[in-house]
């Protein structure tokens, strides 16, 4: 399962996550992709998005990242971060 962004309104607050997002969606956590959106910035650094997915949205401060799915190759971006030509993205 993958996710678009915007997982906790208004802001991205851990609090938000936990009554919000977890209580409908955090079944499926540890199988969700999830990609961030700019309501998890409205927090410092999205650091409760980062918290709340770990691993799985890539390494914090970055949250891009990219894995296979069957014959498929999914790249997950991050539009909120400042990013520069060049830029690899991590398996």
């Amino acid at each position: 399962m993958f996710t678009t962004g915007d997982h906790a309104y208004d802001d991205g607050t851990a609090e938000e996550f936990a009554n919000c997002y977890h209580p409908t969606w955090g079944r499926h956590r540890a199988r969700t992709r999830p990609a961030a959106g700019n309501h998890d910035y409205h927090t410092a650094g999205a650091i409760p998005y980062f918290e709340y997915f770990g691993a799985n949205a890539g390494a914090v401060g970055q949250g891009y990242y990219s894995y296979d799915l069957g014959a498929w190759h999914v790249m997950v971006l991050n539009s909120n971060i400042d990013v520069h030509a060049g830029l690899s993205i991590p398996r």
